[in-house]
């Protein structure tokens, strides 16, 4: 037992509930190192079960595992691995992308344009591209590209979407299938209106192909605001999960579940320790800073006379709009 993995295990002794993990894609490998490198310390559930072990945490600390955009390899790589270890999980679908209007998702789009031109170019940084608005962001791609004669292809393993078709199959294979709006926009950077219509139509969308109701929404990269989380749960989902690098416990809400970030290019005793860090609550940030403060309104909440545990845990949020403090804050990698 490595350091890293002994201040998880120091992480499982005292707290209570669990974690859901966010992966975006995984090896068949990878897919099994993960689970091995998480199974002596959690019990890994199934999303239906997620509301009881709020309520009640068992003996040992549960995990959630999720995976965001839906690409092919979740099906060739990593759900047969899953099925192998016996481990559910959840994916969350970009409809439009799973529908075909979209060839490529606009992050691994510039991923093989920095990887073709051997260098970012000024003002192109995934960052900085994700602070602005969805339509300034893709109008500095599509010029940087047609400047530079880029041609985007698709690599059928890590970059290809899902059909529909592959996506029944993982629902029947037991996994859950959630919404992850219909177009990756970061919802906070686009017009209410267009944010909550990428939600509900995306929520309607997978809810149709499965032939029945979507059971969970993830925001895209994890941006939220709290009028937004509670207009998904409004559209029929038992769950919304957000980016904010936290653990999850008897306090939280349906509306607003925070999901600790795994990249898999980085090593495990990294993975470790950054769930370790996830065990306060505080140390950790998402990519608008939502996580600190959100920790910060629970305990303010908490010590409230006459607060629940479970109630009022976060303060009304203003909608963020482009360009603020919020939208500079710290960020992870694209493709979240």
């Amino acid at each position: 037992m490595n350091w890293t993995d002994r201040l998880v295990a120091l992480a499982c002794w005292v707290k209570r509930g669990g974690v859901i993990l966010n992966y975006h894609t995984l090896s068949a490998e990878q897919t099994r190192q993960q689970i091995e490198l998480w199974a002596p310390h959690f019990d890994f559930i199934h999303h239906d079960e997620l509301g009881r072990k709020l309520e009640r945490s068992g003996k040992r600390p549960f995990c959630l595992i999720t995976f965001d955009d839906g690409k092919k390899s979740n099906l060739a790589e990593t759900a047969p691995e899953l099925a192998r270890l016996g481990v559910p999980a959840v994916f969350y679908i970009v409809t439009k992308f799973t529908d075909g209007e979209l060839p490529l998702l606009w992050f691994d789009t510039h991923s093989e344009f920095v990887k073709q031109l051997g260098r970012c170019p000024e003002g192109l940084g995934p960052l900085e591209l994700k602070r602005l608005a969805q339509s300034e962001r893709l109008e500095r791609l599509e010029k940087a590209y047609r400047t530079h004669g880029f041609l985007a292809g698709c690599d059928a393993g890590h970059t290809a979407a899902l059909n529909w078709d592959e996506v029944r199959l993982l629902h029947q294979q037991g996994h859950t299938i959630g919404a992850h709006s219909e177009t990756h926009a970061i919802l906070t950077t686009v017009p209410l209106s267009e944010a909550q219509r990428e939600i509900a139509r995306s929520i309607s969308r997978v809810s149709e192909e499965l032939g029945k109701r979507c059971a969970s929404f993830a925001f895209p990269n994890g941006n939220h605001s709290e009028e937004l989380a509670r207009y998904a749960l409004g559209c029929g989902v038992r769950t919304v999960m957000t980016t904010d690098p936290t653990w999850v416990g008897p306090a939280e809400q349906p509306w607003r579940l925070p999901r600790v970030q795994i990249h898999a290019t980085q090593p495990p005793s990294r993975h470790q320790f950054k769930v370790f860090l996830a065990s306060f609550g505080w140390l950790l940030g998402n990519p608008d800073d939502t996580g600190r403060r959100y920790v910060r309104n629970r305990w303010r909440r908490a010590a409230e006379p006459g607060t629940s545990p479970g109630g009022g845990i976060e303060e009304p949020a203003r909608r963020q709009e482009p360009g603020t403090a919020r939208e500079r804050a710290e960020m992870e990698p694209a493709g979240d």
